[in-house]
Protein backbone atom coordinates (compact mmCIF):
# COMPACT_ATOMS: atom_id res chain seq x y z
CA UNK A 1 0.00 0.00 0.00
CA UNK A 2 2.87 2.37 0.82
CA UNK A 3 4.18 2.21 -2.75
CA UNK A 4 0.74 2.93 -4.18
CA UNK A 5 0.26 5.94 -1.88
CA UNK A 6 3.75 7.26 -2.71
CA UNK A 7 3.02 6.99 -6.43
CA UNK A 8 -0.29 8.82 -5.94
CA UNK A 9 1.43 11.48 -3.80
CA UNK A 10 4.16 12.09 -6.38
CA UNK A 11 1.62 12.29 -9.21
CA UNK A 12 -0.64 14.68 -7.25
CA UNK A 13 2.25 16.95 -6.26
CA UNK A 14 3.69 17.03 -9.77
CA UNK A 15 0.27 17.79 -11.29
CA UNK A 16 -0.46 20.53 -8.74
CA UNK A 17 2.83 22.30 -9.38
CA UNK A 18 2.38 22.04 -13.14
CA UNK A 19 -1.26 23.21 -13.16
CA UNK A 20 -1.18 25.90 -10.47
CA UNK A 21 2.38 27.22 -10.64
CA UNK A 22 3.53 26.32 -14.15
CA UNK A 23 6.56 24.61 -12.62
CA UNK A 24 7.95 21.39 -13.99
CA UNK A 25 10.11 18.63 -12.62
CA UNK A 26 13.80 18.91 -13.47
CA UNK A 27 15.57 15.80 -12.14
CA UNK A 28 18.98 17.11 -13.20
CA UNK A 29 18.78 19.66 -10.35
CA UNK A 30 18.52 16.95 -7.69
CA UNK A 31 22.15 17.18 -6.57
CA UNK A 32 22.09 21.00 -6.35
CA UNK A 33 18.87 21.03 -4.37
CA UNK A 34 19.56 18.09 -2.06
CA UNK A 35 21.25 20.21 0.61
CA UNK A 36 18.67 23.00 0.66
CA UNK A 37 16.94 23.34 4.01
CA UNK A 38 13.21 23.98 3.84
CA UNK A 39 12.20 27.63 4.12
CA UNK A 40 8.52 27.06 4.82
CA UNK A 41 5.95 24.33 5.37
CA UNK A 42 2.19 23.91 5.31
CA UNK A 43 0.12 21.08 6.71
CA UNK A 44 -3.36 19.79 6.05
CA UNK A 45 -5.00 17.41 8.51
CA UNK A 46 -7.59 14.87 7.37
CA UNK A 47 -10.04 12.51 9.07
CA UNK A 48 -12.00 9.56 7.76
CA UNK A 49 -11.13 5.94 6.96
CA UNK A 50 -7.60 7.07 7.77
CA UNK A 51 -6.66 10.16 9.77
CA UNK A 52 -3.40 12.06 9.67
CA UNK A 53 -1.84 14.95 7.82
CA UNK A 54 0.02 15.95 4.71
CA UNK A 55 3.02 18.24 5.11
CA UNK A 56 4.44 20.23 2.18
CA UNK A 57 7.93 21.66 2.69
CA UNK A 58 9.54 23.99 0.16
CA UNK A 59 13.02 25.38 -0.44
CA UNK A 60 13.88 29.09 -0.11
CA UNK A 61 13.66 29.81 -3.86
CA UNK A 62 10.43 27.90 -4.32
CA UNK A 63 8.53 29.58 -1.49
CA UNK A 64 8.06 33.03 -3.13
CA UNK A 65 7.94 31.53 -6.63
CA UNK A 66 4.75 29.60 -5.78
CA UNK A 67 2.92 32.82 -4.91
CA UNK A 68 4.43 34.71 -7.83
CA UNK A 69 3.26 32.10 -10.32
CA UNK A 70 -0.14 31.42 -8.73
CA UNK A 71 -1.09 35.04 -8.10
CA UNK A 72 0.85 36.86 -10.80
CA UNK A 73 2.42 39.09 -8.13
CA UNK A 74 6.02 40.08 -8.83
CA UNK A 75 6.80 40.70 -5.14
CA UNK A 76 4.33 38.68 -3.08
CA UNK A 77 3.77 39.63 0.54
CA UNK A 78 4.56 37.14 3.29
CA UNK A 79 0.80 36.56 3.71
CA UNK A 80 0.39 35.85 -0.01
CA UNK A 81 3.28 33.38 0.13
CA UNK A 82 1.72 31.59 3.11
CA UNK A 83 -1.70 31.46 1.45
CA UNK A 84 -0.30 30.12 -1.82
CA UNK A 85 1.72 27.45 -0.01
CA UNK A 86 -1.33 26.41 2.02
CA UNK A 87 -3.42 26.17 -1.15
CA UNK A 88 -0.78 23.96 -2.79
CA UNK A 89 -0.82 21.64 0.24
CA UNK A 90 -4.63 21.62 0.18
CA UNK A 91 -4.80 20.66 -3.51
CA UNK A 92 -2.21 17.90 -3.12
CA UNK A 93 -3.94 16.54 -0.01
CA UNK A 94 -7.35 16.62 -1.71
CA UNK A 95 -5.99 14.48 -4.52
CA UNK A 96 -4.17 11.96 -2.30
CA UNK A 97 -6.59 11.37 0.57
CA UNK A 98 -9.14 9.48 -1.59
CA UNK A 99 -6.41 6.90 -2.30
CA UNK A 100 -6.02 6.37 1.44
CA UNK A 101 -9.75 5.72 1.88
CA UNK A 102 -9.66 2.62 -0.35
CA UNK A 103 -13.34 3.04 -1.16
CA UNK A 104 -14.26 3.66 2.48
CA UNK A 105 -16.14 6.63 3.86
CA UNK A 106 -15.30 10.09 2.59
CA UNK A 107 -12.62 12.00 4.45
CA UNK A 108 -12.89 15.44 5.98
CA UNK A 109 -10.01 17.66 4.96
CA UNK A 110 -9.34 20.48 7.41
CA UNK A 111 -8.20 24.00 6.60
CA UNK A 112 -4.51 24.09 5.70
CA UNK A 113 -2.16 26.03 7.91
CA UNK A 114 1.45 27.16 8.01
CA UNK A 115 3.58 24.68 9.95
CA UNK A 116 7.10 24.22 11.22
CA UNK A 117 9.80 22.91 8.91
CA UNK A 118 11.16 20.32 11.37
CA UNK A 119 9.88 16.99 10.06
CA UNK A 120 10.72 15.24 13.32
CA UNK A 121 8.16 17.43 15.11
CA UNK A 122 5.50 16.29 12.65
CA UNK A 123 6.41 12.68 13.35
CA UNK A 124 4.48 12.56 16.62
CA UNK A 125 1.95 10.53 14.64
CA UNK A 126 4.64 8.03 13.67
CA UNK A 127 6.89 7.72 10.65
CA UNK A 128 5.69 8.98 7.28
CA UNK A 129 3.48 6.53 5.42
CA UNK A 130 4.48 8.12 2.14
CA UNK A 131 6.90 10.76 0.93
CA UNK A 132 8.09 12.25 -2.32
CA UNK A 133 10.58 14.88 -3.42
CA UNK A 134 10.17 17.05 -6.47
CA UNK A 135 13.08 18.95 -7.95
CA UNK A 136 11.35 21.73 -9.83
CA UNK A 137 12.68 24.49 -12.01
CA UNK A 138 11.82 26.88 -9.14
CA UNK A 139 13.29 24.84 -6.26
CA UNK A 140 12.61 21.70 -4.22
CA UNK A 141 9.37 20.49 -2.68
CA UNK A 142 8.98 17.61 -0.23
CA UNK A 143 5.55 16.10 0.41
CA UNK A 144 5.06 13.80 3.37
CA UNK A 145 1.93 11.95 4.50
CA UNK A 146 1.59 10.89 8.13
CA UNK A 147 -1.23 8.53 9.11
CA UNK A 148 -2.28 8.11 12.74
CA UNK A 149 -0.94 4.88 14.16
CA UNK A 150 1.34 4.13 11.20
CA UNK A 151 4.69 3.19 12.69
CA UNK A 152 7.64 1.71 10.86
CA UNK A 153 11.34 1.37 11.48
CA UNK A 154 12.17 3.01 8.16
CA UNK A 155 13.71 6.44 8.21
CA UNK A 156 11.80 9.22 6.44
CA UNK A 157 13.24 9.86 2.99
CA UNK A 158 12.90 13.63 2.48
Amino acid sequence: MKERIEAALAAAAKQAFEDLCFMFETPELAEQQAALAPAAAAEVKFRGAFSGKLVLLVSPDLYPAIATNMLGEKDPTPRQMEDALCEMANVICGNVVPDLALGGPASLIETPRVAGTDLAAHGLLGMPMAACRLNLDGGRADCVVFVDGYFTREEPRP
